[in-house]
């Protein structure tokens, strides 16, 4: 008995060129999306940490108003009103960055599932004239030596390996004739 021959795996699980370069331009995006959220979130933090003014109440008999704060008591002492003015602040901070943190993240998702797609239509449409390199070779596999890539576009490595698969059967189609 010899060996059972290879099954191929569905086609959606082999890790074809396309597949591969797909997950390279996505993967790339991502990481560049998130190296440059970490940086802007680090940024925006530090800014509004160190860019926030401070408030202080100084004086006697002192009404605050409770616009936004929750916990900030509208009679206390000073240094009662005080300190729940830095709380509230501080808590406004954690929420903007919290709030921003968020919507950063999904705007990264969405853009990544865009990147993605479009990383694998781009994958498409540079690996065509691959496509049509094999096609025209599985052509001349079944006895065609007539036919020939004849691959337009620019002079890159696809067409160099087409123009040379091209003479390869200019040169096999005239020993066959002779």
């Amino acid at each position: 008995m010899g060996p059972e021959p290879r099954r191929r795996p569905p086609p959606w699980l082999r890790p074809t060129i396309r597949i591969r370069l797909t997950l390279l331009y996505g993967g790339m995006f991502l990481v560049a999306g998130v190296v440059l959220l970490t940086l802007i979130y680090i940024l925006a933090a530090q800014t509004l940490t160190k860019g926030t003014p401070e408030f202080r109440i100084f004086g006697t008999d002192v009404r605050v108003g409770n616009v936004s704060c929750p916990g900030l008591p509208s009679l206390g002492t000073v240094g009662e009103i005080n300190a729940a003015i830095s709380d509230c602040l501080h808590d406004q901070r954690e929420g903007a960055l919290h709030s921003f943190l968020n919507h950063s993240l999904a705007a990264l998702v969405g853009l990544t599932v865009v990147a993605f797609a479009f990383g694998y239509a781009m994958a498409g449409r540079v690996l065509s004239p691959l496509g049509r390199i094999t096609r025209t070779a599985q052509r001349v596999a079944g006895s065609d030596l007539h036919r020939r890539i004849e691959l337009g576009g620019p002079d890159d490595e696809l067409k160099e390996l087409a123009d040379t698969f091209d003479q390869m059967l200019d040169r096999l189609d005239r020993a066959f004739e002779s």
